[in-house]
């Protein structure tokens, strides 16, 4: 769910974005200006498919053979906060992180990385990251590549934060009570 509003000043409405475009949004300017430097993806001109709820990806997941859930977060997410278990659809999460930790520089492979694993460009990509932000950006990625069903998972595994500050209880894949594991 795009979160974009007017914030009322006393003569003026400022735009804002929140959660995950806030992260979008800082994600496009500073994959811009590090393009200009060489060494990142270049978004101009991209878009994707378009954001998918948990349980709608999941359907998807169920009733397109070529549909793939690629989990961009990163080793240490996968291994404290779960992943999504897709052995009832007798398929198998992609684990390849768009940003490396531990300095969160973006992946500069992975683009041969998804083609590596063998994904086509006719394949419906399905990508989740902890909230939306990092997921949003790979489609939009995997898009200006020339695939043509590159979904984002908005609210990712863990969802938007709550009231107090929290995720895990508004929205994504373990609210939507999807299969999932943690080791």
């Amino acid at each position: 769910m795009r979160r974009v509003g007017l914030i009322r000043g006393k003569d003026t409405a400022k735009p804002f974005f929140g959660g995950a475009d806030f992260l979008a949004v800082l994600c496009i300017v500073g994959l811009h200006l590090a393009n200009a430097q060489g060494g990142y993806i270049n978004l101009s001109g991209s878009d994707y498919a378009g954001d998918l709820s948990a349980k709608e990806a999941w359907e998807i997941l169920k009733s397109d053979e070529s549909a793939r859930l690629i989990d961009v977060r990163t080793m240490p997410e996968w291994a404290f906060v779960g992943i999504p278990d897709l052995a009832s659809l007798s398929k198998k999460p992609l684990f390849l992180s768009w940003q490396l930790f531990p300095n969160m520089q973006q992946n500069p492979e992975f683009i041969d990385q998804i083609r590596g694993a063998g994904a086509k460009p006719s394949d419906t990509l399905l990508f989740i990251c902890r909230s939306g932000g990092r997921s949003r950006m790979a489609a939009m990625a995997m898009t200006s590549q020339g695939f043509e069903k590159c979904y984002n998972i908005a609210g990712g595994f863990e969802g938007d934060h709550d009231g107090a500050n929290h995720r895990g209880s508004v929205d994504g894949w373990k609210v939507a009570d999807l299969p999932w594991i943690q080791e």
